[in-house]
């Protein structure tokens, strides 16, 4: 896993348990490394795609410099809790230091390590067909519950190809859990189940495909703004997601479902994944 290190951060805080230590700040030195994957940052060159080290270092001082513990201990375990708040950071190393604490030594400090390991993501996901549909979204979905936890299934709702003469599609909307951030979900996940159902890749968007996934909300973050307009999208979102809103305009998904719903032809197709409607997980 890639690394992002904070290095010798220096703040002034109240820390120890002798009287001395309780009425003036001392030194304080902490040094952070952040685990995360940087695959994603380092294709966009997007800040947005980054940790942001800068919050991060502000966040750390801050608390550092208030938080008033008896032990370095009890700091560093406060401050590791606030990295792992940070987006896409998976494990933290920390150690929390006071210079000139012990006699002939230049420190002496504490440091540890945690992970969100059982930490699940929530991820929103679209699913669409229109080759062999009713028996490629069957499929898509139980190769989801084979590698995370497939929680909620919106019914199938069939709709007509846009920009050229194809089939009509089938589209619907599950709520997935896993462990892997974004990228890996796309790369580890995602990507093989429509490689085993077929899927070929065009420059031609139009094309008829076997499966095709896409995440529209990851931990409840819109991935594109576009899709507000996608009928095949909304509609089955807003069945198992109807509490979500526009994050501009606040208008709940389900009066925008209501409202594609008479200018767009969609037609539910609950039989098709009833199974898994019934038992969102197949084993």
């Amino acid at each position: 896993m890639d690394k992002v290190i904070i290095k010798n951060l220096l703040v002034r805080g109240i820390i120890g348990i002798n009287d001395w230590e309780r009425k003036r700040p001392q030194d304080i030195l902490i040094n952070i490394t952040l685990f995360t994957d940087t695959r994603r940052a380092a294709e966009t060159d997007n800040i947005n795609d980054c940790v942001n080290y800068s919050t991060v270092s502000k966040k750390v001082q801050e608390h550092a410099e208030s938080a008033e513990k008896l032990t370095v201990e009890a700091l560093a375990n406060e401050l590791l809790k606030l990295c792992l708040e940070e987006q896409n950071v998976q494990k933290v190393v920390i150690r929390v230091e006071k210079p000139g604490a012990v006699r002939f030594a230049e420190s002496v400090g504490v440091e540890i390590e945690r992970s969100r390991v059982n930490e699940l993501h929530k991820a929103y996901l679209n699913l669409g067909s229109n080759i062999q549909p009713e028996l490629n979204l069957v499929k898509a979905i139980q190769g989801l519950s084979e590698t995370g936890e497939v929680r909620e299934v919106s019914n199938a709702w069939g709709s007509r190809a846009a920009g050229a003469p194809a089939p009509d599609y089938l589209n619907a909307c599950v709520l997935f859990f896993t462990q892997l951030n974004k990228f890996d979900l796309k790369e580890k996940i995602i990507r093989p189940i429509e490689a085993k159902l077929g899927r070929v890749r065009s420059e031609d968007k139009y094309i008829p495909r076997t499966i095709d996934i896409d995440i529209i909300l990851f931990d409840d973050q819109l991935q594109k703004d576009s899709f507000w307009n996608d009928a095949f999208v909304v509609i089955p979102l807003a069945e198992i997601y109807p509490e979500y809103q526009n994050p501009v305009t606040r208008k709940p998904i389900t009066e925008i479902s209501t409202q594609l719903q008479e200018k767009v032809w969609m037609q539910a197709r609950p039989e098709v994944l009833n199974q898994f409607r019934e038992n969102p997980t197949p084993r």
